[in-house]
């Protein structure tokens, strides 16, 4: 569970949302688990997601989401993700790996980031950067938050 974001993560791969797996395999959990609300999970898919169908995965993330299921996408951010396709995806956050930068130098990372940020803010979801695992901050409307403030 990352810090702030009010739900358990649970990472997935895109097949299992491809093939409708993943919907059967909720409704079941949550049959047998009464106790845990829609709402408290969240699943965590990569961003090859964006490579699948594009039709058939809309369809099935919106599905999951009617559930009450919140849908992050992960690995933002690194040479493999298509931005172009993000807005054609509903999700309720975005994860951004901080390693795409890893290589650049400082002020060259903060450039690139800041820009990136700037832009999957537009789509009006948290976006939360990541680096070796750990949040380093997390945007919603246009307000940081600081490691620090994430953790407390």
């Amino acid at each position: 569970q990352y810090p702030n974001i009010e739900c358990f993560t649970v990472p997935v791969f895109p097949r299992m949302i491809r093939d409708g797996e993943l919907i059967r395999i909720l409704y079941d959990a949550f049959a047998m688990s009464p106790a845990v609300h829609p709402s408290q999970v969240c699943i965590e898919v990569s961003a090859d997601i964006l490579y699948e169908d594009t039709e058939t995965v809309k369809a099935r993330l919106e599905e999951i989401r009617e559930l009450g299921v919140k849908v992050a996408i992960n690995e933002v951010g690194d040479e493999y993700c298509p931005f172009f396709k993000l807005s054609s995806l509903p999700f309720d956050m975005i994860f951004l790996d901080g390693y795409a930068t890893d290589i650049l130098d400082s002020s060259e990372a903060e450039q690139v980031m800041g820009g990136l940020v700037q832009y999957l803010k537009s789509f009006g979801v948290p976006v939360i950067t990541m680096n070796s695992g750990k949040i380093v901050e997390q945007y919603h409307n246009d307000n940081p938050k600081s490691a620090y403030e994430i953790a407390w």
